[in-house]
């Protein structure tokens, strides 16, 4: 799947409503960066492809730069095997990369609903064959869980198929509604132990998809930081938390995307692309 083309489809206004303090850049951005501005993608190999195309599109050079990489469970699936042996009222997907492992096992996925945080998992899901029932309006976990809560019955089974290192907060919410959660391991994000390849000068902005990712990045490439700080480049978080985690590692400017997707992330690069 490729969402190159969501690129074009981003309304030009949606910048002036894409940056938390209604839409107005830090006054310390760095304006003057070189052009075609260079954008940094944070993301693991196999998840970088979309957003790469899709700021290819508005003319940008992206530039890859992972700080973790996808691994299979430490079981080798064997949880999510088992799981997809039985019968679920509901299976939830908190991410792409969940959908992707679950469908890998090449087992059908005997759930009666689906329920995803976002559009671009819902696309995921459909590209394998598949119908969605829930799609929050806010896409985060909290937003899913508020989606599900006056859908969900108790005592009805959840199939919660996460990362290693989620948040427990959706699984914790989906118990507090009464729901008998399974929550198998579908996949790791494996740290890097060093960088794959060192950062280039006169970066226009960094895009952060998590709050894990921004602590990955601060670790593997804190000797930049007094650089990247001094050029003025942008952070880009994706939702909240990961704006939180910026705040925490006092990464400046910040923005955060109108949403959590690579439309969100666009329209943001747009937005700086624009200024003076």
């Amino acid at each position: 799947m490729t969402l190159a083309p969501v690129a074009q489809d981003v309304p030009t206004s949606i910048a002036t409503e894409c940056f938390k303090g209604g839409g107005r850049l830090p006054p310390q951005v760095n304006t003057l960066m070189p052009h075609p501005p260079r954008i940094v993608i944070t993301r693991a190999a196999d998840q970088a492809e979309d957003l790469s195309q899709a700021l290819e599109a508005i003319g940008c050079v992206p530039v890859h730069i992972p700080v973790f990489r996808i691994g299979p469970p430490s079981d080798n699936g064997s949880a999510i095997d088992h799981a997809l042996g039985s019968d679920w009222d509901w299976c939830i997907f908190s991410s792409g990369n969940a959908v992707r492992q679950v469908m890998q096992r090449q087992l059908p996925l005997r759930a009666r609903r689906i329920a995803v945080v976002g559009e671009v998992t819902a696309q995921i899901v459909q590209s394998y064959g598949l119908s969605v029932d829930c799609i929050p309006p806010q896409q985060d976990a909290e937003g899913l869980l508020a989606a599900l809560a006056p859908l969900l019955g108790s005592g009805q089974r959840c199939l919660l198929p996460q990362a290693n290192n989620a948040r427990p907060l959706l699984r914790q919410g989906l118990e507090r509604c009464g729901v008998l959660v399974t929550a198998p391991v579908a996949y790791r994000a494996i740290d890097l132990i060093r960088p794959e390849q060192p950062l280039p000068q006169e970066i226009r902005a960094l895009t952060m998809a998590s709050s894990a990712t921004v602590a990955r990045f601060c670790r593997l490439y804190a000797s930049d930081l007094p650089r990247i700080r001094a050029e003025g480049s942008v952070f880009i978080a994706i939702g909240p938390h990961t704006y939180r985690a910026l705040e925490q590692y006092d990464l400046a400017p910040r923005i955060q995307a109108c949403s959590p997707s690579v439309a969100g992330f666009v329209a943001a690069v747009r937005s700086l692309m624009r200024q003076p």
